[in-house]
């Protein structure tokens, strides 16, 4: 999940089911472009807290800084303004315990499935897995979840999808 902003416009001066609106109001931006968020609490000040965490890092706490300038940046210009603050991690509860572990950072793809609806996937390689090698290696495939130990270190491959 990544965490995006949409500006909301000013109140119309007459009531509409349908709305004029500047590019701005209608097109998300991204904050945060990798990793999956959550947690979000807004700050005072313009910051916002969240924590953040992949397949090679549980949970940690992040913050964005400078939001209201970048407000300020939106409200004069009609088009959408890209987000070019910092995200910055604030915690690194399990560093320690992660040093020397080769994770599998995994790979996204997409593909279409019934209806022809996008569907993402990612797959983890194996530890030892080398691009071009004839080898075979076991694969799990996870639909909705699975085994929460599932880990593509133990040898296996992982393959995840999201209906």
């Amino acid at each position: 999940m990544k965490i995006f902003v949409l500006p909301v416009p000013p109140t119309p001066d007459k009531s509409t089911t349908d709305p004029k609106l500047a590019p701005k109001y209608t097109t998300p931006v991204a904050l945060t472009r990798s990793r999956a968020a959550s947690g979000i609490q807004t700050l005072f000040t313009g910051r916002l807290l969240f924590t953040q965490s992949s397949f090679t890092s549980p949970n940690d706490v992040f913050i964005i800084r400078g939001l209201k300038r970048w407000e300020a940046d939106i409200e004069q210009n009609e088009s959408p303004v890209p987000f070019t603050g910092q995200v910055e991690q604030i915690t690194r509860f399990t560093e320690n315990s992660l040093k020397g572990k080769d994770l599998s950072a995994g790979e996204e793809f997409w593909f279409k499935g019934a209806d022809d609806k996008n569907v993402q996937g990612w797959v983890l390689k194996p530890k030892g897995w080398k691009a071009g090698e004839k080898k075979k290696w076991p694969v799990a495939l996870l639909i909705h979840g699975g085994r929460p130990d599932l880990s593509s270190s133990r040898g296996e491959g992982v393959l995840l999808t999201r209906f």
